[in-house]
Formats: C-alpha cells, sequence, structure tokens
C-alpha cells in the first residue's frame, strides 16, 4: 500500500523550510550570495522568489539565438525552461555589485533579453547597469526603446523556471 503525505502537513513543511526542492537532491550547492544559491549543475535559485535560473553562455546573443538556446533546454535538470519576462528580471537587481546583478550570474555585459516581444520585430530586455527595463541596448539606462532581435546582438540569455 502506497503511503502519502497530506496535503496539508507538504504545506507546513515547505513554508517551514523542511521541504527539500528536488534540485537539492541531484544537485550540491557550491555558493551562495545574497538570496541566491548555486548549484553544481549550473542552477542559480532565487531563495526569495522560488524561481530557477539557468545562466547561459557569457557571450553575446541576438534576441533569435536567445531564444533558439533556452528551447534547447529540454533534457537540462528536468527540463520546463523559458525565456524570463521582465518582472522576473527586475527581481535579480541588485544594488552595488558588477552590473547591479547578484555575482553567482557570472556575466560580463550588462543587459539580459527577455522573452517578451512586441510586434514582429522588437524584444525587451533588462538593462543591469542601471537598473530599469530597456529595448535590446547596453545604452537603455533610463528609456525603453525597441531593437530588432535579429540583428542586436549584445544581450546576455538566461533561462528560467519556477522550483521543481
Amino acid at each position: 500500500m502506497k503511503r502519502f503525505i497530506p496535503f496539508h502537513l507538504l504545506v507546513v513543511l515547505s513554508l517551514s523550510g523542511l521541504l527539500v526542492p528536488s534540485i537539492c537532491l541531484s544537485a550540491q550547492e557550491i555558493a551562495k550570495a545574497g538570496q541566491a544559491i548555486a548549484y553544481d549543475n549550473g542552477i542559480v535559485l532565487d531563495a526569495k522568489t522560488g524561481l530557477e535560473w539557468y545562466p547561459g553562455p557569457d557571450k553575446d546573443f541576438n534576441w533569435s539565438d536567445a531564444k533558439k538556446w533556452v528551447e534547447s533546454l529540454t533534457d537540462v535538470a528536468g527540463g520546463g525552461w523559458r525565456m524570463p519576462t521582465r518582472k522576473e528580471l527586475k527581481t535579480l537587481y541588485l544594488t552595488g555589485e558588477k552590473c547591479h546583478i547578484n555575482p553567482l550570474f557570472k556575466i560580463t555585459a550588462c543587459f539580459v533579453w527577455s522573452g517578451e516581444t512586441k510586434g514582429s520585430s522588437g524584444a525587451w530586455g533588462f538593462d543591469y547597469s542601471c537598473g530599469t527595463a530597456g529595448v535590446g541596448s547596453l545604452f537603455a539606462c533610463g528609456s525603453e526603446y525597441w531593437e530588432v532581435r535579429k540583428t542586436s546582438s549584445h544581450g546576455r540569455v538566461f533561462a528560467v523556471r519556477s522550483r521543481k
């Protein structure tokens, strides 16, 4: 006979921090910085939001290639990855760090693409050099505008999912 844990007990365990997220079962914690925890499988857990992040290679991407990279992650740590929203990217903003983002993300350029688009050619991102949502440019600090998804190639890419 299978035994199940009652839902109300799972809620209590989860809220008390006693329920271990699944990524912790197969990956080892390697670093902590603020609310972020890095694991040896490349995932960075934001303990405050419960989002799991998978930072892409620290190289220039246009939006189309960034999207393809995220879509290629079907078998990475259980899958379920997608491009983040601007709102999710904003949760990573951290005053006082290089690029105003937690150092566990290890990026050298401060613009990260989101999965949000407008029309057939524009795409949003988040500029960590000053913490504002901008559109496709390292120089978008404080202003919003659109750049062409296929030709603007200076953004970084992160994949995100809710904690599994």
